[in-house]
């Protein structure tokens, strides 16, 4: 029983903490560059989760008042991301062909944080 309810606390917590999704997608994609670029762009989606719970801790009770039309332009924006992202995969051309490393680990940073802040998926 002990180490069933333990697997059982595993695999619980991991389907919790790694689900499946758009930012751990550009991760792995990211991490096929090599490691420095996967963890940047998985240290930008970290902290952008980070200043949203702050954000939500210290706000919690003005956004409460304001109700659901404040959370619009939020919307607005992650979709225009979106539409945008879709836009640059399209024009992109395919990965073998491309020069270089494909990018700095900055710039993975800079993607995974403004990805994190305004995809309406992963929230």
């Amino acid at each position: 029983m002990g180490f069933g309810s333990l697997i059982s606390g595993l695999m619980l917590g991991y389907s919790l903490a790694v689900p499946p999704g758009p930012m751990n997608a550009l991760i792995a994609a990211w991490s096929l560059r090599g490691f420095r670029h996967g963890f940047a762009v998985g240290a930008g989606a970290m902290s952008a989760d980070f200043l949203l719970m702050v954000l939500t801790l210290a706000l919690y009770s003005r956004l409460k008042a304001l109700g659901a039309e404040y959370f619009t332009p939020f919307y607005t924006a992650g979709g225009a991301f979106f539409l945008y992202l879709a836009y640059k995969i399209f024009k992109s051309r395919p990965p073998g062909r491309r020069e270089g490393g494909g990018g700095s680990p900055a710039r993975g940073y800079l993607l995974g944080l403004s990805l994190g802040l305004i995809n309406p998926i992963s929230h």
